[in-house]
């Protein structure tokens, strides 16, 4: 709890201080605020990505972006047939300090996440079996579907290299973070003899409730529009 507090803290930190640089009074100076657009293509462990970027001073840019990612792959083991799914899909509003200035790389980044992200697994057996002078099917013994999900909004807070906005006209950005989105939620589902089954999603959760944050790696090419 401590450690959701203060990453909230962090991060709402860095979007108060870019709004309060935002809003300056008249004749303070402020020659940056949305003087400078750019749009990124981006690969990260939130998917592939698009993002537009703004400066809002000459520390703080705003960036809003989306993130997709879906794949699958089946498994056959020697009594389990399993389909595995992964969907990966969030939108981000995030800002960025550069604490010596926006033409130096290093940055901290602080915002939003809107999450989308889902595994689901499919289970069934793989093979019939005989017990006591009769076969049960896999059709008899029945199917068992799992989905996990998390929480939709979490904050996020990074560090990275390199320019959103570019100096130049383009620019290439690596950025490390982290998401918090607490502990994962469980739905199950079965059917045939296993019916029971489906009614183990707390227990599962319960096992689960350890991995509550999203390690985000990124790196994007930046083009600056004006």
């Amino acid at each position: 709890m401590f450690f959701l507090v203060a990453l909230m803290f962090c991060s709402f930190m860095l979007w108060g201080q870019g709004i309060e640089d935002m809003v300056q009074q008249p004749g303070s100076g402020n020659d940056y605020l949305l003087k400078h657009l750019s749009v990124s293509v981006k690969a990260s462990t939130l998917g592939g990505g698009l993002e537009v970027a703004t400066t809002l001073s000459e520390q703080f840019n705003l960036r809003l972006a989306g993130n997709y990612l879906k794949t699958g792959q089946n498994f056959t083991f020697t009594i389990l047939d399993l389909d595995a799914s992964l969907r990966l899909g969030s939108l981000t509003l995030l800002a960025d300090w550069h604490p010596g200035g926006r033409d130096k790389l290093f940055h901290l980044t602080g915002g939003l996440l809107y999450s989308f992200n889902e595994i689901e697994l499919k289970g069934k057996s793989a093979k019939s079996y005989r017990v006591g002078g009769y076969t049960i099917t896999p059709d008899d013994l029945g199917d068992l579907t799992m989905k996990l999900f998390t929480r939709k909004i979490n904050p996020y807070l990074g560090l990275g290299f390199g320019q959103v906005v570019p100096t130049n006209r383009v620019s290439f950005k690596f950025e490390l973070g982290t998401v918090f989105h607490g502990e994962p939620k469980v739905d199950m589902d079965a059917s045939g003899m296993i019916v029971r089954t489906g009614e183990q999603g707390d227990l599962v959760a319960s096992n689960m409730s350890g991995y509550k944050f999203w390690p985000v790696m990124s790196m994007q090419l930046c083009f600056r529009i004006f």
